[in-house]
Order: structure tokens, then sequence, then C-alpha cells
């Protein structure tokens, strides 16, 4: 089924401002919602305390920061740059994840972390998946190659770590066992699907990428194949990324657009994808966008917050759809 959103402007503001050196190209809360990471498109990383909104870190890389994860709270980090390095950070040490691996993996895909797996692009279109143990660091444990599908785009874990959901540059997803390697399932959904989120509470994910249009998608019960619920037509072509809010009751997806503005859709029902409207407020392009795992104390309140990053160097910090 597709259905077409008409858009409209939402008449709210955002609750706070942050300014950065260069443009934002992404964000992300830690787990405990006390830092915001974010990074830059000059190799900048500040991590902002969420209390105060001041920095306790800044540090520098030589490439645009493509992903971050806060490892062990307040002192180790690891980063992926865009020409596909993988660095930690160590106290005031910035070295290569592991340094007898290759990542170089030059495009839009961004490595995902769950439950001590790390899975992450490597070369043209492999999946490298990596163990974590924080006494003796990453070690490789396989890697899922394909060929003739173009450049990886975009991967989420799913399943805790059983499975996962791959995106390739000629307009397929594949379903992967990573347990054996074996390719389970594909179906065809876009060119270039480099924005995708996945909810394990439902099953249900969301795609899109530079076409105006947003995917939503299942894994069948059984964990062997993937599915299309319903394709919705946007107003305007680009979406850098997606994120699902699935944690509060007030469920909320939220979508970062080229056209500089944030695109929400209502989670309470997943598959119908019902557009909420349209926050607006910078001037150029919208690079990412992410949300707080848990409430952030804010004006006397507790509140799911939603972040978002643009080309105009400014981080703008918003409260939508929260309880009252």
């Amino acid at each position: 089924m597709k259905c077409e959103i008409q858009g409209h402007q939402m008449n709210i503001s955002p609750k706070r401002i942050l300014s950065a050196p260069s443009p934002v190209t992404l964000l992300t809360f830690s787990e405990d919602g006390s830092q915001l990471l974010s990074g830059c498109s000059d190799g900048t990383v500040l991590i902002w305390n969420t209390r105060s909104w001041k920095t306790l870190q800044t540090f520098q890389t030589n490439s645009v920061i493509q992903w971050v994860i806060e490892l062990i709270p307040y002192s180790e980090y690891v980063l992926q740059t865009r020409e596909g390095a993988f660095l930690i950070k160590k106290g005031l040490a910035l070295t290569p994840l592991q340094s007898n691996i290759t990542d170089m993996h030059q495009g839009f895909c961004k490595a995902h972390y769950l439950n001590t797996k790390l899975a992450s692009p490597q070369k043209e279109a492999d999946i490298l998946i990596r163990s974590y143990n924080p006494k003796t660091g990453f070690e490789c444990i396989r890697s899922l190659s394909l060929r003739e599908v173009g450049s990886l785009t975009s991967l989420r874990w799913v399943r805790e770590g059983k499975n996962i959901i791959a995106n390739y540059e000629i307009g397929k997803m594949f379903l992967w066992n990573t347990e054996t390697g074996q390719q389970l399932h594909s179906i065809d959904i876009m060119n270039s699907p480099w924005a995708l989120d996945w909810d394990p509470h439902v099953s249900i994910g969301l795609v899109s990428g530079p076409h105006n249009e947003i995917i939503c998608f299942t894994i069948t019960d059984d964990y062997k194949s993937l599915r299309i619920l319903k394709s919705r037509t946007l107003p305007t072509e680009g979406i850098s990324e997606i994120k699902i809010r699935y944690q509060s009751k007030a469920k909320v997806a939220c979508a970062s657009s080229w056209d500089g503005t944030i695109r929400l859709f209502s989670w309470m029902q997943p598959e119908k994808i019902k557009s909420l409207g349209a926050l607006k407020f910078h001037t150029e392009t919208m690079n990412c966008v992410t949300t707080s795992c848990v409430p952030i104390k804010m004006e006397g309140k507790e509140l799911y917050m939603i972040a978002a990053g643009s080309k105009d160097e400014r981080i703008s910090l918003w409260d939508i759809y929260n309880e009252d």
C-alpha cells in the first residue's frame, strides 16, 4: 500500500540550541541520558552534559565523524569516520580500534553495536562482526560478503544480535543469520537506502534515502523473511537519518530531512506511518537526529528529548509528545 503525506509545519520551538564548530554529522545520547555526543564534519567530537548543556570534553580526529558509541561510561568511546576508520578513545589517547584490521569503507553506512557485538561496514559491501570483551578488547568473529550489490548503505542488529538487516546501494534489503553467515531473504526497497531504524519490541522498521519515500517493513515471526507493510510518499526528497523512539507511551518516529525539517510520524500504530507534521527551525539540510533512551531533566520536568543536527552548525533539542 502506498500513500502520500501532505506536509505541514508544527508551531513548536526548540527547548535549547547548541552551537558546533562545523556542520553536525552525528548525534547520540548516552544510555543513562547524562551526555549528548556530537560529531562534526571537521572531525570534532563534543560531549555535552545534559544537565548544564556545557561541554565536558572536546577532541579532534582527521575526518568527518559518522558514528560514535560510549563503550565504558565516561571513559571509553568508539568512533567511526567517513573514510571507514574505527578509533577507540581511552583517556587522552585516540588509537585504531584494531591495528591488524583495515576497515576502510568510504560511504554513509554507520556501524551498530548491540549486546557486546559490533557490526561495521568493510571494503565496499562486506559486514565485519566483532565481539567486545572489557579485558581483551575487540575480536573478529566473522565477515558477511556479497558481490554485485553496490556499496553497503545501512545495517541494524535485530533479534538480540542473532540477525542483521543490511541495505545495499542497488536497492535491496537482506536478512542475515550472523551465527551461520547465511543469507535468509532479500526484498527490493529503493536505491541507496541509507536511513534505517528498527523497533525490537514490535519487530517493525523504517527505511528511507535520497528519494521522497519512506517504507515500513517487518520480519516474519520465524525470522526467515522480510515483508514490506506500507510505503508513503513524502513532500520533498531526501532523508538523512531515521530514529524510532519506542521507550515511552508517547511513541514517535523522527526523520531528518534535506529540506531542513524534522519529520515526525506516530509510532502508536507503526504500520500506518501516520504523519504528525514537521519541525522547522534549521536553515540548511538536516544531517542527523536522535532520541534519548531515558527521560532527561529539563526545566523541572523529566522529558524524552529529541536532538537534531544540521549543516547550519547547530543542534536543536526538542520536547515532543511527552506525557503530561
